[in-house]
């Protein structure tokens, strides 16, 4: 905590003990945290804007709840910054808050509850459409808010870029856990094969080229590990539906987000992703209840100047997809090297809260018994 210095008043018969008994004290706000607060704080400092409505074509409600407008979304009854004024008694210049929408969907990724682990599957038959930096920046989102107890795995039959866009590293991997898959007594134990993220999310990958190609059998190996020990993940996958890793990562899957660019090839690949699941069985297929019911579209902005002809091909073959499309701006933090999150724009951090809220709802969707657990929704009139 720091006190006002000496002021002129003091030459004039006042004591800096009279000034500082008298005038409002500047409090940092880092001396008032409690352990329990780091994350809210954190979440709540980027001051970010109105975050941009995400527009969807045909969207089912559980997403239009998601991404609700601020005039639909309830507006929070206190602030963190608030409760740490009224916990220490002194006075606390208040910044700008974070508009209503952003803390209802902030709410809706916190307190979702399920019966079971919820596994997020991140699909595009097109390599370079941002699999990774989507799957990274949606798992970070998702561990930031609920306070980690989420992990992004790697399901490809080849070693793929997960390890190296994430933060850190570590001296074993998918591989070595596959191999002591029946000796991972605990969370701990797991914790060596894992790369620990800032924004608390665990990242299962390979940094070094595997020996043999992974199976289906060898994806629903370590899918059983990491739903014992986490409630939520998220997949990275190749762009190969013919293996079997691929096969296996979709059959687990409770939601799938298929990232595009404004690249007509990327948008063949989503397409190519949402044929398959049409043509599958029900549990893909059916348009209630399959996993096509519960597939987003996310259109990362590139930073690729686009024309007006270009955009506008593109809007309606994003139309024609038939799934809701929630848009991301340009995130110069997700174009190369390590993805931090806390790197993220502010317009980025809002767009990629209202993406993960929507994701979230498509989980309790998955999940009847979620309604019977605590699940919050945002609900729009």
């Amino acid at each position: 905590m720091s006190h006002p210095s000496s002021s002129p008043e003091s030459a004039m018969g006042t004591t800096p003990e009279d000034v500082e008994k008298t005038a409002p004290q500047t409090v940092h706000l880092d001396d008032l945290l409690t352990p329990g607060d780091e994350a809210l704080v954190a979440s709540e400092r980027s001051g970010v804007s109105r975050p941009p409505a995400p527009t969807a074509v045909n969207p089912p409600a559980s997403v239009v709840s998601a991404v609700a407008t601020p005039a639909d979304a309830p507006a929070t009854k206190t602030s963190w910054r608030a409760r740490l004024a009224r916990r220490s008694g002194t006075e606390v210049k208040v910044v700008k808050e974070s508009p209503p929408v952003l803390s209802s969907q902030r709410q809706v990724i916190e307190t979702a509850r399920w019966s079971r682990p919820m596994n997020v599957a991140v699909l595009n038959l097109k390599g370079g459409s941002a699999k990774t930096p989507t799957a990274l920046a949606l798992a970070g989102v998702l561990a930031f808010v609920r306070g980690g107890g989420v992990a992004v795995v790697e399901a490809c039959e080849a070693t793929g870029t997960l390890a190296l866009r994430a933060e850190g590293s570590t001296d074993r991997g998918l591989s070595e856990l596959l191999a002591a898959a029946d000796q991972v007594p605990n969370a701990v134990a797991l914790s060596m094969y894992m790369q620990r993220q800032t924004s608390h999310a665990d990242v299962l990958a390979d940094a070094d080229r595997r020996s043999r190609v992974f199976t289906g059998d060898d994806v629903t190996s370590f899918r059983r590990v990491i739903d014992h020990f986490y409630s939520m993940s998220v997949t990275d996958t190749s762009i190969n539906p013919a293996s079997g890793a691929w096969q296996a990562a979709v059959k687990g899957a409770d939601v799938a987000v298929l990232p595009v660019t404004y690249s007509s090839d990327a948008i063949a690949g989503a397409a190519s992703v949402l044929d398959i699941l049409r043509a599958g069985a029900s549990e893909f297929s059916d348009p209630e209840l399959g996993l096509i019911a519960r597939t987003v579209v996310v259109l990362n902005d590139s930073g690729v100047r686009v024309s007006p002809e270009t955009s506008q091909r593109v809007t309606a073959a994003l139309a024609s997809l038939g799934v809701p499309v929630l848009p991301v701006p340009f995130e110069p933090a997700l174009q190369d090297g390590e993805i931090h999150l806390h790197a993220f724009n502010d317009a980025s951090q809002a767009a990629w809260t209202a993406v993960t809220a929507a994701v979230v709802e498509l989980c309790s969707s998955a999940d009847p018994s979620s309604a019977d657990v605590g699940t919050t929704r945002v609900t729009t009139a």
